[in-house]
């Protein structure tokens, strides 16, 4: 009997569309048993029924029948129903079920068994089998996804693609199995950052499931096309119309995984539209799915979508418990890793940051991911920004956006346009000058200018925060005010606490400026407000900590001119009593000799910005440096940390700027004087 007869035999109707593509490789027998499914009741089969009595016959009649059970473990793995799977996978005689074992395990998270059982089906490939190499090049490719190799991974689904083409499967069963390689073709693509081959592969994906009334793999591409038109072309409407359509056929399909996946992609993209409680609601709803069916992997991914969420909130040390729970099961996951160094840079922990930066840098080293390429640039950008080490900030932000720039990821050049931004408002709020403030103000113009940037987004409502307070510190209220006044209301409808609190306390300062014209001087001298820009561009609840105010504490504070003479000291605890003579003595021997090498190194190429000496361990204590022009700061300390070090700087530069116009050497401070300094030390440490 052919499979044209055989086919005729059974209800068309009966067999889901998902599946069809088995009926022409199901023998006589293996149709009989099936259609006692139909028998065995007066009710329409719906899909989940058909399922369980697909996986059950296959089950109780294991190692009979080869292509049912084929069809059976197929089914397993689309519900993620690990123990048939691993049933079937493990008893059957049939190889082919090994690459669906292989892909549960990957589910679990058991990437190294799933190697393994890759391997074991290698002995029963033929090199002339083209339609078993391509089934084994995908589970491969697959293994390369989850180890982070995506580079490998695409060239491996590549060469599947190329034996699909050689086989010779019927027109369905290619279709079907083409639909499945590029299905994850453009989830490698997309995090390889090569968005236009990515859209290609996801259209083409979503045009051939219509065509095929394939429902999972409809689903499937419905979210990655939603996806792609609002991280990407940031069409929040359309992508949210085919998230939801998804969602509803997931729902009528009753697959718990898709149901899942479903939920997390729509909660990721509340996110995203500043939706923060709707979004972590259905972030948590699908978290108890996965949890209940066991997938490991996507429970690892939705629980960093959560800590995500919640570090959104300003719930910082939830989304610091969640993650170094994930990291404490696996410590070479780079999601977990770049959430662990955006939290620690949130918390101003940046020893932890670097700690973190430090280890993605060895971890992605020779895998290809340009937008893992792009977080380690971006992050260490950050790092420096908060440490007030502004220049150098500048430089690492400005590669991070060419790189995004050239891989056409504008999303990201985005980002990193906007912490660009932070940085040269921060840099007009210390030096300010004309030229800084253009500088600042261009790069507001050219983002505005940006196509993908919403009035209505988290990230236009940055820019004009960051604006407003470039036109605080230029001394024009009005127009401050007006963009301050609209942002209160917005923050206050998304429920942006800290981000509402930097808006009063500068909506506060201009009322009392402009009611207090005839004390501007003194008054703005003795009001300077200062915020990070971790608080000014993100949501927080529970980090409303002043930007330079660290949290360790020095011994005592040096001001030294640069003749070697201290100016000025402070100190921390009355029981410290180290010579401040002896120490600034000590100091200028030491940025004497930094300066003398400096002078005989220049001819070789010596970079002195990144040779100068800015600490220097002495016996139990160590001594943190910033040499200016006019003088010489220093403090001792226990340790040297990234807060101490950022707050020196800042402290640094706000006197720099404060004695611009002052001579240490033939002038001393006045009382004044004296007590500004004193003001900024107790601010800042």
């Amino acid at each position: 009997m052919n499979n044209k007869d055989k086919t005729n035999e059974m209800e068309i109707n009966f067999f889901p569309n998902d599946y069809r593509r088995h009926l022409s490789l199901l023998s006589v027998d293996e149709l009989e048993l099936i259609k006692q499914l139909k028998e065995k009741t007066t009710k329409e089969i719906d899909y989940i029924t058909f399922c369980e009595g697909i996986i059950s016959i296959a089950k109780k009649e294991i190692g009979k029948y080869p292509n049912l059970e084929m069809l059976a473990i197929e089914i397993a793995y689309d519900n993620r129903k690990f123990s048939d799977l691993k049933f079937l996978g493990e008893r059957s005689t049939n190889p082919s079920l090994l690459y669906f074992l292989s892909m549960g395990y990957l589910e679990k998270n058991l990437i190294k068994k799933a190697n393994d059982i890759l391997k074991m089906s290698e002995s029963h490939i033929e090199i002339d089998n083209n339609t078993i190499l391509h089934e084994y090049l995908l589970t491969k490719a697959m293994i390369s996804k989850a180890n982070g190799d995506y580079l490998g991974s695409l060239f491996t689904i590549m060469a599947a693609k190329e034996y699909l083409k050689k086989s010779d499967l019927d027109e369905l069963s290619f279709q079907t199995s083409l639909v499945r390689i590029l299905a994850e073709e453009s989830s490698v693509l997309l995090h390889l950052g090569r968005t236009t081959d990515a859209i290609n592969s996801i259209k083409e994906g979503l045009s051939l499931s219509y065509d095929l009334k394939n429902t999972f793999f409809t689903i499937i591409f419905e979210l990655y096309y939603g996806n792609f038109l609002i991280e990407y072309e940031r069409d929040f409407k359309s992508g949210s119309e085919y998230h939801k359509n998804a969602a509803k056929m997931a729902q009528k399909f009753r697959n718990p995984f898709l149901i899942a996946y479903s939920l997390e992609t729509i909660g990721v993209n509340l996110k995203k539209q500043r939706k923060l409680k709707e979004g972590l609601n259905f972030c948590e709803q699908a978290e108890v799915i996965f949890n209940e069916i066991g997938d490991e992997r996507r429970q690892r991914i939705i629980a960093n979508t959560i800590a995500d969420l919640h570090l959104s909130f300003g719930n910082n040390s939830k989304a610091l418990e969640i993650l170094e729970k994930l990291e404490a099961n696996d410590d070479s996951d780079l999601e977990t890793l770049f959430n662990l160094i955006n939290t620690h840079i949130r918390n101003d922990d940046l020893d932890k940051a670097e700690l973190y930066l430090a280890k993605g840098r060895d971890l992605i080293k020779g895998k290809g991911w340009v937008k893992g390429e792009f977080q380690l640039i971006f992050f260490e950008g950050l790092i420096n920004l908060q440490s007030g080490v502004f220049d150098e900030a500048e430089k690492l932000l400005l590669s991070a956006r060419d790189m995004a720039k050239e891989n056409n990821l504008e999303y990201l050049a985005i980002q990193a346009n906007i912490q660009l931004l932070s940085v040269l408002v921060n840099k007009n709020l210390i030096f300010q000058s004309k030229r800084n403030f253009k500088k600042a103000k261009d790069a507001i113009e050219d983002l505005h200018q940006m196509r993908k940037i919403d009035v209505d987004s988290y990230d236009y409502d940055s820019i004009e925060l960051l604006k407003a307070i470039l036109l605080y510190s230029n001394k024009e209220y009005d127009q401050a005010k007006e963009i301050f006044d609209v942002l209160q209301s917005n923050f206050e409808n998304f429920g942006e606490v800290t981000r509402r609190k930097i808006v009063a306390d500068y909506l506060e300062k201009i009322n009392m400026i402009t009611s207090r014209k005839n004390q501007i001087k003194d008054f703005e001298e003795d009001s300077e407000i200062n915020y990070s820009s971790s608080q000014i561009l993100n949501p927080s609840m529970d980090n409303n900590r002043p930007i330079y105010l660290t949290k360790d504490k020095p011994n005592i504070f040096l001001i030294i001119s640069d003749s070697g003479v201290p100016i000025y000291s402070y100190y921390f605890e009355d029981s410290f009593s180290m010579d401040k003579s002896l120490i600034s003595g000590f100091i200028t021997a030491i940025v004497l000799f930094t300066d003398e090498l400096k002078s005989t190194k220049e001819e070789k190429n010596f970079d002195a910005d990144k040779n100068k000496l800015q600490s220097i361990r002495h016996g139990d204590f160590e001594i943190l440096m910033e040499k200016r022009e006019k003088f010489v700061t220093a403090i001792i300390a226990d340790k040297e940390t990234y807060s101490l070090r950022r707050t020196l700087i800042t402290l640094t530069n706000k006197l720099e700027n404060y004695f611009r116009d002052f001579d240490f050497y033939y002038s001393d401070l006045s009382s004044k004087q004296s007590n500004y300094i004193k003001r900024k030390i107790v601010e800042m440490f």
